[in-house]
């Protein structure tokens, strides 16, 4: 790392890449960062739309997001806060949540969300749960400078009773970060 300065005006980097901490303008950066390591672009979504599904059959949850890579030697982090996740007291073997980068599964965010590790009838309780949130951050490599799109789809490992996302319209969000490498 190079060596720091501090001038009358803020922070400055060391004339590599001209990057500024502005003390008088509420501490933003100017400049370009360069390196491996730095961040060359963040993408935000996020979806409240409530969808459900009672098959085992992997639906989409309605949470996506595009990014197109400016290098396809660098890395795609993606961060992803599934809300409102929630399943019917019949879907006794839970929901499986998935992150695909189009149609390849690249992470299982839960196996069995909400499983009830046994009969619900012998514990004389009706086993509706509301999960609340399943995330992952997963470091992607994509090898392309073509748009890639990245969502999570779900499904009722039971094939009986309905699994929620989105439940009573939760925000859930996707950020995808393309980090230089």
């Amino acid at each position: 790392m190079a060596l720091t300065k501090v001038l009358t005006g803020g922070i400055a980097d060391d004339a590599v890449d001209n990057t500024k901490l502005d003390l008088a303008s509420n501490y933003a950066f100017t400049g370009t960062v360069t390196g491996a390591g730095h961040i060359v672009q963040s993408i935000f979504a996020s979806t409240s739309s409530e969808v459900s599904t009672s098959s085992s059959s992997h639906t989409d949850t309605g949470l996506s997001g595009t990014i197109t890579p400016t290098s396809a030697s660098n890395k795609i982090l993606i961060t992803v806060f599934q809300n409102g996740v929630y399943k019917d007291g019949g879907a006794a073997s839970g929901m499986q949540l998935r992150l695909l980068r189009g149609s390849t599964t690249i992470s299982t965010l839960a196996q069995r969300a909400g499983g009830d590790n046994g009969s619900s009838s012998s514990y004389g309780i009706v086993a509706t749960q509301s999960i609340g949130t399943v995330g992952v951050s997963f470091l992607d490599t994509p090898n392309t400078t073509s748009a890639t799109t990245y969502k999570t789809t779900f499904n009722s490992q039971s094939n009986a009773a309905s699994t929620y996302c989105q439940v009573y319209s939760c925000d859930s969000t996707i950020v995808l970060q393309e980090i230089a490498t």
